[in-house]
């Protein structure tokens, strides 16, 4: 007989395009190779403004907890902050006073960044959008987006590329929500 599986907590993470869906997915796929008792339940979120994806994460969370209980482990939102400086709506500080039921996690300035940061170790919140690509680039030789999951999976990262980003404060929140720190 079989031993009984623990039951996982819920984190709810909502994040800005099917590439941050992608890497939630790795994520799982690093917490399930760690047989930690967590589930991540992925909401791709389709851009816009801030205000705009901080109502489809809410509605679909609420959706989602009507349906399977609460996420005790918490809820994540997680945004590129280019859309900060294009100013169409929100601010991030705006952003973060309106998402009360949410960690706000801003990838700086976007998901490239998170990457590249992962196979470097570098700080590349001060470069461009371009100069991210270019370095993403250099580090990854074939880089292109759309990233799949299949990519990501391969053995360009691992867990402890993962934990790098427990180097800021934001991620180190869900690192520690995810138990992989």
């Amino acid at each position: 007989m079989r031993g009984l599986r623990p039951q996982r907590k819920r984190i709810f993470i909502a994040i800005e395009g099917d590439d941050g869906d992608a890497f939630v997915a790795f994520l799982q796929k690093k917490i399930d190779e760690l047989e930690i008792p967590i589930y991540l339940d992925r909401c791709a979120l389709p851009g816009g403004g801030y205000q705009n994806m901080l109502g489809i994460a809410s509605r679909e969370r609420q959706k989602r907890v009507a349906k399977r209980g609460s996420h005790k482990a918490g809820a994540f939102l997680i945004v590129d902050s280019d859309r900060a400086q294009r100013r169409e709506d929100w601010s991030l500080e705006q952003l973060n006073r309106e998402a009360k039921r949410f960690n706000v996690i801003c990838m700086r300035p976007s998901f490239e960044a998170v990457l590249l940061y992962m196979l470097s170790g570098h700080e590349p919140s001060n470069l461009s959008e371009a100069e991210v690509k270019h370095k993403l680039q250099q580090h990854w030789p074939g880089y292109k987006k759309p990233i799949t999951e299949a990519r990501i999976f391969g053995s360009k990262f691992g867990i402890d590329h993962v934990r790098l980003l427990a180097n800021y404060p934001d991620w180190l929140n869900l690192l520690q929500a995810m138990k992989l720190i």
